[in-house]
């Protein structure tokens, strides 16, 4: 059933509370982290923060994810299934749109540097470059035709009222081989709400 609005609501606050506790995790490993999530231009473009580095900020979008593992059917007890996958955000339909029917999904748009996926349930925390990630799924598309003799896996999500989303699921075990992600991190939804509670992971080069 779609919902009236995308990100309103319960999936609204979840998503805050998602974002707030990567934002807190970042600080507490030494970051100075810019919150963008408030301007209305960030959100269209799709870049959340932005992260000082020596040469300057770093934009990353941030995503929320209850499917991302590492390994497919790992198990979260009283939680969805995980399945194994990155999905990947490839293209939108505005269906009332006139003029403007489809354009890119995020994981083609963004203009970030990093696409940074938590997993609620798990607390894991996966962090990509999307120019590496990018011109690996345009690859995959053919490789997985390749091995599998089938197109690449897609899922198709009703997103709200006026909008459709296409997304590719990406194994998260190619991805691990070809070394194109850090982590997993372990980042506590109790980031998000207790200022005093001290950093358990460390970020070693996560913005090389």
């Amino acid at each position: 059933m779609r919902q009236p609005k995308s990100y309103s609501g319960v999936l609204m606050e979840k998503g805050k509370v998602n974002e707030a506790a990567i934002i807190k995790w970042l600080e507490r490993e030494g970051k100075l982290v810019l919150d963008l999530r408030d301007f209305r231009q960030a959100q269209h473009i799709d870049v959340d923060i932005g992260i000082e580095d020596h040469d300057g900020i770093v934009l990353a979008e941030i995503k929320s994810d209850e499917y991302i593992s590492e390994t497919p059917n790992e198990p979260t007890p009283g939680f969805k299934p995980l399945r194994g996958n990155l999905c990947f955000e490839n293209m939108r339909i505005n269906h009332y749109a006139r003029g403007n029917w489809f354009y890119k999904g995020w994981g083609w748009r963004s203009p970030a540097k990093l696409l940074i996926v938590r997993n609620p349930p798990t607390q894991k925390t996966f962090v990509f470059e999307f120019e590496k990630l990018r011109n690996f799924v345009g690859k995959w598309i053919i490789k997985h035709e390749e091995i599998y003799k089938s197109p690449i896996q897609m899922t198709t999500v009703m997103t709200d009222d006026g909008k459709t989303t296409f997304n590719f699921l990406i194994p998260m075990s190619e991805l691990k081989k070809a070394r194109l992600y850090k982590g997993p991190f372990i980042v506590p939804s109790i980031y998000a709400s207790d200022p005093t509670l001290e950093t358990q992971t460390q970020l070693p080069g996560i913005l090389a």
